[in-house]
Parts: C-alpha cells; structure tokens; sequence
C-alpha cells in the first residue's frame, strides 16, 4: 500500500519521479499481490495507471500544506483502516499519526535536521514534531542512503535493525541520457562552461559555488539552472557583480525537461556542492551523460558517485576552488571520472529499490 498524497503535486521535483518509478517496479515482484495506490483527485498521471494488481484510490486531498497535512492524518488513515490493508507504505517522511496499523516509512529528507535551514516558522514546527514520531513509531524505516540511514540513527535515536539503506534508482529519464544523441547547450559567447542545475535552495551553496567559479573559471562561464526558492538569481546576480564576474554568470531560470539533456551534454564539468544531500539524483544525470562531476565531501552525494566524482569540502571556497581547476585544467582526469561515471550509473535500478521496499514490508508484517 502507497501513501502519496503529498508528493504527488506540481513542483515536488524528484518526488513524483520517485512514485512513479516505484510502483511499476513493486507490481513485478511476485510477493506483492495487491497494491493500492491512494493519491489526489487532481494528479492526472494516475487516471492512466494500468495493471492487474493494481487499484488507484483518489480522494479530494488539498493543495494547501495545512489542510493536506490534516487531510493525511484524518481522512486517508480512516479510508485504509476501511480497506484492511496489511501493510501501509508511507513514501515521504511522514506517516499518518492517528494510523495503528503496519507502516513503513520511507525516509528522504533530513536536511533541515542537519542543516537548520529557514524553511518557516510553523512548517519547521510541523516537520520537528512529526519526521521524529513517523520513523521511530513506524514498524520499519527505509534510507534511500547508508550515510541517511546513519544520521537518522543518531537524529532519531532509532533502533539499527528497523531501517536499512535501499539506494534509489535514476530518474526515470536519466539512463535513456546515456543512448540519446542530443544537441550541446552553447552560450552566447561561444566560450566552454560549468553547469549548476538545481533549484536555487540556499543548501544547494551556489554563493560559495560562484565565489568558487571566481577564482577557478579559466575562460569558463558558469550557467545556472533553476528557479528562485529561499535564494533569488537577484541575489546570486548581484553576488556574481561584487566579485566582478557578471559577464561569466548566467542564470537560465527553471527550464523544460527537454532542455536538460543538452544543457549536460554541452557542459565541460557539473557542480553539485550541496551543504547536505540524502541521494542526489544530479549525480546520476551528470554519469549517465557522459559530464566529468565535482560534488560535495559532505552528506550522502560522494556516497552516491562512488569515486567517479570529484569531492570538495561544500563550506570551503578554496577547496571548492582547487577541485574545480582541477577538473577544468585535466581533460584525462575528466575522461577517467566520465568512463568511471559510465560503469557507475549502472548500480542503480528501481527493481533493487523496490525490491529492499518489499523486504521492509515483509519484516514489518513478520512483527
């Protein structure tokens, strides 16, 4: 059984890429016999969702946090506990509450734990009290990451043996990159450039990333991908004109998917040096184009790219800096990290994902 409701929206990135490659997986192993999906009323792709073993449950869930939160923890626990279903899988940190039957949580997002970032009053208030009292009053937990599963430990105070590390697999358009010829991005100038393609999240450290840039750009520019969040490309802009290198730093905004694969394949490098990740799914995209990558020492992004990339210290700007010279200066170091990133790509698959999901289903109905 899959919880969706709150992933399943408009701008919730890699979390409905998450579900939607989830459920297909989970309908191929054999121990499932039915799975019932319980989602929005609104969310169009589940009106063409097909499959013996599957049944869609849509209800009227709101749009609006406050009362999608209540709705998730009166209606949807009531319209299960109705459906007597074994096993309820919670698949964004939260579970219901008021909810006394098997649950299983999957845990993707620790961030504002580690980091204590501004995400608002009341919301940090919510994500405080419930995250805690979802994992450690679930029957099992599942980590998309082992370093996830290490820090949930020590936040959580959680018993090891009820949550395990199962890694994602790619985004569900990420390895048809690998096969696909596309055309390369090129800027206006003409001159080579760095990629930084995220939403512009204060975590995502595109400040330090472009004071970075300044002192290791080598006839590079620096493009960056993504809508404004707590950070605005204002504000980045004018961080990029103090340090004299406006010129070097464009800011594209949110793009179309379809605009993705030639903005890597164009790319000499991708920058990813988030403060803290659980997964990093940029990691994959970056290997399964073929795009040489400098991510972050911290979190669980250098666990994600297993030595294909390179790792900088995200609060250091010299580190930052050096790693990139680095990168842009040694064209055989990019090919070694690019066949690396290749072979790396590959140890990835929902069908593991769903497969460890099982596993906590079963071990959650086994008591």
């Amino acid at each position: 059984m899959i919880s969706a409701g709150s992933v399943l929206g408009a701008g919730q990135g890699g979390a409905t890429g998450y579900i939607e490659a989830l459920i297909p997986a989970m309908l191929e192993d054999e121990r499932i016999s039915k799975l019932t999906v319980y989602t929005a009323d609104w969310y169009e792709p589940a009106k063409h969702w097909r499959h013996p073993k599957l049944r869609v449950r849509t209800g009227p869930v709101p749009t609006k946090r406050p009362l999608r939160v209540a709705y998730e923890n009166t209606v949807l626990p009531l319209q299960v506990a109705a459906d007597r279903v074994d096993v309820l899988l919670c698949t964004a940190n939260f579970r219901p509450l008021s909810y006394r039957g098997r649950t299983v949580v999957a845990l993707h997002a620790v961030q504002h734990f580690v980091l204590n970032d501004d995400i608002g009053r009341l919301r940090s208030a919510y994500v405080r009290f419930a995250v805690p009292r979802s994992v450690r009053g679930a029957d099992r937990v599942v980590a998309v990451t082992d370093t996830l599963r290490t820090d949930a430990i020590k936040l959580f105070n959680l018993d090891p043996n009820r949550i395990s590390a199962v890694p994602m697999g790619p985004s569900p358009w990420v390895l048809e990159l690998a096969s696909t010829q596309t055309t390369p991005y090129r800027t206006a100038s003409g001159a080579p450039y760095v990629l930084c393609i995220s939403r512009l999240y204060a975590l995502k450290n595109h400040r330090r990333m472009i004071s970075a840039f300044a002192k290791a750009s080598h006839g590079h520019e620096l493009v960056i991908v993504g809508g404004d969040a707590d950070v605005t490309a204002a504000e980045l802009g004018q961080h990029a004109a103090e340090l004299g290198i406006a010129d070097k730093v464009h800011f594209l905004g949110r793009v179309d998917q379809d605009a993705v694969p030639g903005l890597f394949a164009g790319a000499t490098a991708v920058a990813y040096v988030s403060l803290y990740e659980t997964f990093g799914h940029p990691v994959l995209e970056a290997f399964a184009t073929g795009t040489a990558l400098l991510t972050s020492s911290d979190g669980a992004t250098g666990e994600t790219a297993g030595g294909a990339a390179l790792l900088a210290d995200p609060k250091d700007v010299d580190d930052i800096a050096a790693q990139l010279q680095r990168l842009l200066t040694d064209a055989e170091l990019r090919e070694r990290l690019i066949a690396a990133g290749h072979r790396r790509v590959q140890d990835f698959s929902w069908e593991r994902h769903a497969r460890g999901t099982v596993d906590a289903l079963e071990q959650a109905l086994a008591g």
